[in-house]
């Protein structure tokens, strides 16, 4: 059993199924490989998918004899990096798909289970309509307002034992949804006195391109290596700060030796910046990355029970070392991608014009279908919220890109999205007609190959650097006119 994230396979495993793993730590394990040969592969929350990890997990159940089963919702987030590759193989029929027709989660709140419906069937207006008729939307005449109502709200849940999951699409909302929080909070007596600075990372999110290219490199970020590489003297879980950089390389300083990072070796590490944040008893922390040695899932939202100057004891009865930066943030918010796999009988969404850009769809729906009981959406505009809470959240694939509209699927003129393509367009162009032969797997292969290869010359090229600019001519008495007296 596999997942595409952590977080799903925690869900996986607190289901019963203790042996899942996810995709990441399947293709790195020759062991659980052998153990999958000429099996059934079944990979949960699939949407979350990129490319990539489709592409090896076809290629390894074809060359295995093994079967591969995917589950998930295509309407949901899909991945963060290149491809969409579970909504494609859906839309254009090349799997054969069974679809669950009954939202089980909602069965004990019919009016919230009427909205997440009318969401998944694309009926926005009759969502909207819905959502504000209830009195689900919380407005306020400014953002500083709905944070503080916000706030006051999850304050009064807290005295009643409750958590509500708070989400927001936007980090910077979060960050000072969290200020404002704690004030509230050690007003209330719910955190401890004392404030402890705890150091933590922050990732740069680069794009693998970008880690290649010492541009982006600063003195100061912490580089932490997932891959053992003795060569170098790199270890996994070691963290190298950058030192300097110049036009071809980076440096790296650890206990006073200093080593070139090895940016050909990029996929073997990732980059932070090092933060600090005011930690006290009661705090709620979020857990940004898999921890093996305390048994901590990147998404797990957990309570600071006790900390001193040399870890944090958290409600699971974990132990975090303060011996290096943690893996970890402030955990009263998180994003509408963060939240997809959690499950709690309240949902919060804060929702301003200012996230306006981060607000659509997929956001919506992923964000109400977390709650099984109550949601309240809080915003300084609700007119503009119900605009941008129709927009499409999922971008067009490649193919409907190069064709210029959806692709045919079974040989008829329909669109991904089940609309008819416009006639003349079906007839005329030998790409999208119904007349065209279907291309031969070998032909298939040919086409794959040769996009690898442009792919591979690409990774391999060298980055650009343009050349730096002349100095000005600062000698005047070289110009026209000048040695005549002028």
């Amino acid at each position: 059993m596999l997942a595409a994230t952590a977080s799903a396979v925690s869900r996986l495993k607190e289901a019963g199924m203790l042996e899942a793993t996810t995709v990441a730590n399947f293709k790195d394990k020759s062991e659980l490989q052998a153990a999958a040969a000429g099996r059934v592969i079944w990979c949960d929350e699939a949407s979350l998918l990129d490319n990539a990890n489709m592409t090896w997990l076809l290629n390894f159940a074809r060359h295995n004899a093994s079967r591969l089963v995917l589950s998930g919702d295509p309407r949901q987030h899909g991945a963060v990096q290149r491809g969409h590759p579970f909504k494609m193989a859906i839309d254009t029929e090349v799997l054969p798909c069974a679809k669950l027709e009954k939202i089980y989660r909602q069965q004990n709140a019919p009016q919230l289970l009427e909205i997440i419906e009318d969401y998944y069937a694309q009926r926005y207006d009759a969502a909207l309509e819905k959502i504000e008729g209830l009195g689900l939307i919380r407005e306020n005449n400014t953002r500083i307002d709905s944070l503080q109502q916000l706030v006051a709200d999850v304050i009064q849940e807290f005295k009643r034992g409750q958590n509500p999951l708070v989400i927001s699409p936007i980090h910077r909302d979060g960050k000072a949804f969290a200020q404002m929080l704690r004030a509230s909070m050690r007003a209330e007596g719910m955190l401890g006195h004392q404030d402890h600075e705890v150091a933590w990372l922050e990732s740069v999110d680069l794009s693998a391109a970008q880690q290649r290219d010492p541009i982006y490199y600063e003195p100061g970020q912490i580089i932490e290596f997932h891959r053992q590489r003795q060569k170098g003297g790199f270890r996994c879980g070691d963290h190298w700060e950058v030192t300097r950089r110049d036009d071809q390389a980076v440096y790296v300083a650890k206990d006073g030796k200093q080593r070139q990072l090895p940016l050909h070796l990029s996929q073997d590490f990732n980059v932070y910046r090092a933060q600090s944040m005011p930690v006290a008893v009661g705090e709620r922390v979020l857990i940004t990355k898999n921890n093996r040695k305390a048994s901590l899932t990147n998404g797990d939202l957990l309570e600071v029970k006790a900390i001193d100057q040399t870890g944090i004891l958290l409600e699971n009865g974990r132990r975090l070392e303060r011996s290096k930066p943690l893996h970890i943030r402030q955990g009263y918010t998180i994003t509408s991608q963060t939240s997809q796999g959690h499950e709690r009988a309240k949902m919060f969404g804060f929702l301003p014009v200012s996230a306006t850009s981060q607000i659509n769809a997929v956001q919506m729906l992923v964000s109400l279908s977390r709650a099984s009981q109550e949601v309240r959406l809080y915003t300084d505009s609700t007119e503009v919220l119900k605009e941008v809470a129709i927009r499409p959240g999922q971008g067009r694939s490649a193919v409907e890109l190069i064709d210029g509209v959806a692709m045919p699927r079974n040989g008829s003129s329909m669109g991904h999205d089940g609309k008819a393509l416009p006639q003349e367009l079906a007839q005329e162009s030998p790409s999208l007609s119904s007349a065209q032969e279907a291309p031969t797997e070998k032909e298939i292969q040919e086409a794959v190959r040769q996009c690898q290869k442009i792919v591979q010359e690409y990774i391999t090229r060298q980055p650009y650097h343009p050349p730096p600019r002349p100095e000005p001519n600062h000698d005047r008495t070289q110009q026209p006119g000048i040695s005549r007296g002028f």
